[in-house]
């Protein structure tokens, strides 16, 4: 006879329990409702650093917060940035973007109940820094133009000039050293000027100058180290 006991193997069955977990997102409650209701977009930063209100790359912009209506806000309020940093300081805020382009700053409040609720949005374009070119008195001297030998007579300082859309730039770097130059006969003259004036004897060539004659001036060091371009400016300009 046959044992059917030992003709049976063993089965094992697995079980698999599906469970199924269902997540709610957190509704907002009617107060914090109100509040973004009451508060949107009606507190927006503006950039103080620059004249037409874009930010520039890879420097600190500040930003002040308006309040439309001058309206008094009894909530700490808080930014956040989507290109590069957002620090808080004093009453202003700073950003540092990384690159060109855009930067969308949210404005948040925070309740009581510390709980943060986005009241806004503002856009901000992004531009990158010029390279600099000079500037003597209330003169800028960009390549090719043509400048009246009486500004470079009258004993003002040389400066590097980047933009008049931001004014605290005239005073990131002092010139250290420079030369002036002039060709003549096929050879290049150069006079060496240390410091951001002209020296005598690059005054005296300067007055012996015709008008239409070429003459160059290249910085040769700057301080502090600098941080926003790369090449020393070389500027070419004509005497008038």
């Amino acid at each position: 006879m046959f044992n059917f006991n030992c003709m049976i193997k063993p089965i094992s069955f697995t079980i698999i329990l599906l469970v199924s977990l269902t997540v709610s997102a957190q509704k907002l409650n009617s107060h914090d409702s109100l509040l973004i209701k009451k508060y949107w977009n009606r507190i927006y930063p503006i950039s103080i650093t620059s004249k037409s209100g874009n930010l520039y790359s890879n420097i600190n912009n500040y930003l002040e917060l308006k309040f439309i209506d001058d309206e008094i806000v009894p909530f700490r309020i808080t930014l956040k940035t989507n290109n590069g940093t957002l620090v808080p300081e004093n009453n202003k805020f700073i950003t540092f973007p990384k690159y060109a382009g855009n930067s969308y700053i949210s404005i948040y409040i925070i309740t009581s109940n510390d709980d943060t609720l986005l009241i806004g949005k503002k856009k901000f374009t992004v531009l990158h820094i010029p390279d600099p070119c000079l500037k003597v008195g209330n003169t800028v001297i960009n390549e090719k133009s043509a400048i009246s030998r009486n500004v470079l007579l009258r004993g003002d300082s040389l400066k590097l000039f980047f933009t008049d859309d931001l004014p605290e730039s005239s005073h990131w770097y002092n010139i250290e050293y420079f030369n002036s130059g002039y060709t003549y006969g096929g050879s290049f003259f150069y006079e060496d000027n240390k410091g951001p004036l002209f020296s005598k004897n690059a005054i005296s060539a300067i007055k012996k100058q015709h008008p239409g004659q070429e003459l160059v001036i290249k910085v040769v060091s700057i301080s502090p180290k600098a941080e926003h371009f790369r090449i020393m400016p070389i500027i070419r300009f004509r005497m008038l």
